[in-house]
């Protein structure tokens, strides 16, 4: 069967492996061969040096990967660097004026550079060239290597600890483990579009055909040229947001609200460009996932001052909720809420929800303009941190709490409706529970102790629980009567349930990285994003579509 799988690589996407370049050998980037063919019939201008100055520094981290070694082109990115700034930092986020002389010279660095780089993706291709590794080292023995304390980061409280170690000595690959992306994005789908987040200094969004997983478009970013700008470069690790006319993704990167990562991105449904952006606040990349909501009247998100290249450094983990315009930006309410993980559940009301890692469940209508808003409509405490976003079904609010219980809540009062105990929690976990997933008159929620549980919203009672392979970080979609979740060790379930019980319909395995990000579903079809950044959409027989 045709297989629909959407890698959302870091620094490039290989829409043409093999395949040949007119003038060349082909990069497997389309965007990359296209510049570096007209690089070598055009040089380099004011109005043209950006774009491939970006590519360039893409280019020769990719060939980095590949294993080429680029003795020569660091030479060349050294010329650039003494043109460019470092960064912005230093000049209050205002981006660098080249003068004509500064632009001349720099765009004969990125033309040598294409130069040397050509010459470097002829070793990458040629399949063992790139990969020829040799050293005079001879391996340590573990069992003769005298043990070394090792009680702090970089071993010592002046970051100067050093092991003994020779390094590696033969280049060959000692064992692999499947550590990927703490990657929380979920796919969003509507109609026969996907829309999948990215988190690459180029392309941020995607949009795929649901059915054939063939691109529609993507969203490609343009930032100012500077020594580190694959590090300050915004990307987009948050879930895409659809309204009528807009994709809406939050910014998330490095350099504090000096740097250029602080913004909600709004893109045309229709062609992904990007209309414009509001400021939201710097999102820290350590933070690894952007939480907000939004309608067509408000947006929600959460905040805290990350600047941590201040002197002296603020770092404040999310401690508060703001609420702003969606089409104008306006501030209209900030909340303080104390340390918040949780994404905020904006309902169709706009009324808003959002746990605390003090067990906290805050409430209040967000449509209105409050200014400081000294307390919520209503809360409600748990025994335990809310570290998901709850889900509202009829007039009852559904989430799980870190003391292993199960919450409804009348969701216009915050008054607690039933309880249910799972009489288990797994003390290494974060997240002890997963959003919840609310259908005809059940809940489904997955957990740490690696167990989904299904209960009647009405009353709390148990329909059933189901132990599967690993913890359920994900959301859980329902299908009917069939239940389908994913688990850390990247397993995919379905679950058949009826009066009379639960039986287990497939067990596939996705990859072999976790999946964390809740699923989506249309009909038939789920979408699956895992730690790899693979895109997944599977039919409700687990085949691959």
């Amino acid at each position: 069967m045709k297989s629909f799988f959407i890698h959302l690589l870091f620094i490039m996407i290989p829409f043409l492996l093999g395949a040949q370049m007119t003038n060349g050998i082909s990069s497997g980037d389309m965007e990359l061969d296209q510049i570096r063919m007209e690089v070598k019939q055009v040089p380099t201008t004011r109005d043209t040096f950006t774009l491939r100055a970006i590519k360039m520094k893409l280019w020769s981290v990719a060939l980095q990967q590949q294993g080429v070694p680029l003795a020569d082109y660091v030479e060349v990115d050294n010329r650039l660097n003494q043109i460019v700034r470092w960064n912005n930092e230093q000049h209050q986020g205002v981006a660098q004026t080249f003068t004509d002389d500064e632009m001349s010279r720099a765009c004969r660095v990125v033309d040598d550079g294409y130069a040397v780089l050509e010459t470097y993706q002829n070793v990458a291709s040629s399949e063992t060239a790139s990969r020829a590794f040799s050293s005079g080292l001879n391996p340590i023995d573990p069992a003769t290597q005298p043990e070394i304390p090792w009680t702090a980061y970089k071993g010592n409280e002046n970051l100067s600890g050093f092991t003994g170690a020779n390094g590696p000595a033969k280049g060959e690959r000692a064992w692999t483990f499947p550590v990927g992306l703490a990657w929380e994005s979920k796919p969003a789908i509507e109609g026969d579009r996907v829309y999948l987040s990215s988190p690459g200094v180029r392309t941020i969004l995607y949009c795929v055909d649901l059915h054939t997983g063939q691109k529609i478009w993507d969203t490609k970013q343009v930032i100012d040229i500077m020594g580190d700008q694959l590090y300050h470069a915004p990307n987009n690790q948050s879930s895409p947001v659809v309204l009528k006319d807009q994709i809406l993704f939050r910014e998330l990167g490095a350099r504090g609200n000096l740097g250029p990562s602080k913004h909600i991105v709004h893109v045309d449904k229709k062609t992904g460009i990007m209309n414009h952006k509001i400021v939201a606040g710097h999102v820290d990349y350590r933070a690894g996932h952007a939480p907000f909501a939004a309608n067509e009247e408000i947006t929600v998100f959460s905040h805290g001052v990350q600047d941590i290249h201040l002197v002296p450094p603020v770092t404040q983990a999310f401690n508060r909720m703001v609420g702003t315009d969606t089409k104008t930006g306006e501030l209209l309410w900030t909340f303080y809420t104390g340390y918040t993980f949780a994404e905020p559940l904006l309902d169709e009301l706009s009324r808003v929800y959002v746990g605390t890692q003090d067990g906290y469940l805050f409430s209040w209508p967000g449509n209105r303009k409050y200014g400081h808003l000294p307390a919520p409509q209503w809360e409600f405490r748990a025994g335990g941190a809310i570290h998901r976003k709850p889900v509202v079904y009829q007039n009852h609010l559904l989430f799980g709490a870190n003391d292993g219980l199960i919450y409804c809540l009348d969701r216009m009062t915050g008054e607690k409706r039933w309880a249910y105990d799972t009489k288990k929690t797994e003390q290494g976990a974060f997240r002890h529970f997963s959003t919840p997933y609310a259908a005809d008159g059940r809940v489904f929620i997955g957990s740490a102790d690696k167990k989904v549980y299904c209960l009647e919203i009405v009353s709390g009672r148990l329909l059933f629980e189901f132990e599967a392979d690993d913890w359920v970080r994900s959301a859980p979609v329902v299908h009917g009567n069939s239940c389908y979740f994913a688990t850390l060790k990247g397993s995919l379930y379905g679950l058949d349930f009826d009066g009379a019980g639960v039986q287990q319909r497939v067990k596939k395995q996705l990859g072999d990285h976790a999946v964390l990000a809740d699923l989506a579903m249309k009909d038939d079809l789920l979408v699956i994003n895992d730690s790899d950044l693979w895109s997944y959409c599977v039919n409700t027989k687990g085949e691959l579509v």
